[in-house]
């Protein structure tokens, strides 16, 4: 699942980052939840890589969706407008 979506992600499918940031919010779930049960320095090196990881795909989902959205706008030719 993981695979496909980075796919996805990397071939600029903007339906693919919020199901790899929920994928990689569960997973970290389950990270924590075993870090509970058994701690070891090595999962919590994983765990705060895979926490960045979803800050970074989140940042570039903002600036995937605002590209996307300032072409549609583009595209339509209408301006965005500020108010009344």
């Amino acid at each position: 699942m993981k695979v496909v979506l980075v796919v996805a992600v990397l071939r600029d499918r903007l339906w693919a980052y919020p199901w790899l940031i929920g994928f990689l919010v569960v997973f970290i779930g389950y990270q924590i939840y075993d870090m509970i049960v058994h701690f070891t320095w090595g999962m919590l090196g994983i765990t705060v890589f895979d926490v960045f990881i979803v800050a970074l795909t989140l940042r570039e989902y903002r600036l995937h969706r605002a590209r996307h959205h300032a072409r549609h706008t583009e595209r339509s030719g209408s301006a965005p407008t500020d108010g009344p």
